[in-house]
């Protein structure tokens, strides 16, 4: 018997995170991450059954220890 699975998909959200002169907030990725060095938005993997704007509030605390919260969630993409 053969079951087509359909592949997984990672599920992620990142912030866009600005100051009074719209200074954007960007991160450097480990070397833990597979490509160090790169400089990205604060976010990343939404656990399962978390929201978006949680993700981005937990990740943006775990990578630069900022206490954010989303005024808007902006786009989702399949």
């Amino acid at each position: 018997m053969t079951v087509d699975l359909e592949p997984l998909r990672r599920v992620a959200a990142y912030a866009i995170c600005t100051d009074g002169s719209d200074r954007v907030l960007l991160v450097r990725e480990s070397v833990r991450s597979g490509v160090p060095g790169v400089w990205t938005l604060p976010g990343g993997g939404v656990l399962h059954g978390e929201h978006p704007e949680r993700t981005v509030a937990r990740e943006a605390a775990e990578e630069v220890g900022l206490g954010v919260g989303a005024e808007t969630l902006v786009d989702v993409v399949a």
